[in-house]
């Protein structure tokens, strides 16, 4: 995917890393596009790549996140693409806005977009958030963002 991007956008730079432990200095992004990103890590270290997310916004950064519905986690063959095994990690709504906010998130945005094609295969959940300010003390400012 790398390299298909930087032909697609020679300009730009990629970085390829871990989502539990990105390598960017804090509060380094006014914003973060995690489309399907998550979907594919343990729900025991989603808490902890959110958490990450947020070190590296700014205050009032904002972050794009979407999983798929539903519950538990597995392997699961994708016929899509020749029967390829896949993690996959399922929530509900609730319980990623949960998720966000624990990480220090307030929600602005958040709903299901249900399945409309043949090629997906769950409903999305899709939340925008912004990231609160932390204080000296490591304890998350309030909920306000404006």
């Amino acid at each position: 995917m790398i390299q298909h991007a930087q032909q697609q956008v020679p300009s730009a730079t990629f970085h390829a890393m871990d989502l539990r432990t990105l390598k960017f200095p804090d509060a380094s992004f006014d914003a973060i596009w995690a489309n399907a990103s998550y979907v594919h890590i343990t729900r025991k270290e989603l808490l902890l790549a959110l958490r990450e997310a947020h070190r590296v916004l700014k205050p009032n950064g904002v972050l794009y996140v979407s999983m798929k519905q539903g519950d538990g986690e597995r392997l699961i063959p994708d016929d899509r693409y020749g029967g390829v095994e896949k993690f996959w990690c399922f929530v509900q709504q609730e319980e990623l806005e949960t998720y966000l906010q624990e990480a220090g998130f307030t929600i602005v945005s958040s709903h299901v977009k249900h399945v409309d094609s043949t090629y997906a295969t769950n409903p999305w959940i899709c939340v925008s958030c912004v990231s609160r300010k932390v204080s000296e003390e490591g304890k998350v400012a309030s909920n306000r963002y404006f």
